[in-house]
């Protein structure tokens, strides 16, 4: 996994990818960005980010199989600082539509998670889940 450093993702798309469809997620990471870009049926997550200064808004993900955005460093690497997800679409996710693990000063807005994926049959969009991680990341 290399780093990145001011790094910027897209306008971009993906289809059936085998894992994530941005995976950007190393602790030494600063200030990516990812936005506009969409996401057909990641067999992971749709985005996973790390590092500090990240910036996920306006993306969006269709046929997720495990969680549309995700925030956390790689194992052992630390804790994510300084991101925001916003205005984000997931529709058909098999996990949860938001996942923040490892991480501090996190702000999740004006994301929209549509449903539950057929193949999993998770409930999607539990805003309780959103809220506990986010106690433990203050």
């Amino acid at each position: 996994m290399g780093v990145a450093e001011d790094a910027v993702f897209s306008s971009n798309t993906t289809r059936d990818t085998g894992g994530d469809g941005i995976a950007a997620y190393s602790g030494s990471n600063k200030r990516v960005t990812c936005v506009g870009n969409t996401f057909y049926s990641p067999a992971n997550n749709g985005i996973h980010l790390g590092g500090t200064d990240l910036l996920m808004t306006g993306n969006i993900a269709y046929d997720v199989y495990n969680t549309a955005w995700f925030i956390g460093n790689a194992v052992r690497q630390g804790t994510a600082l300084n991101a925001v997800l916003s205005n984000n679409l997931a529709d058909t996710v098999g996990k949860l539509g938001v996942w923040i693990q490892g991480a501090n000063r996190v702000t999740v807005s004006g994301n929209m998670i549509n449903k539950r994926h057929p193949r999993t049959g998770h409930a999607l969009g539990r805003l309780r889940r959103v809220h506990r991680h986010w106690k433990r990341c203050r």
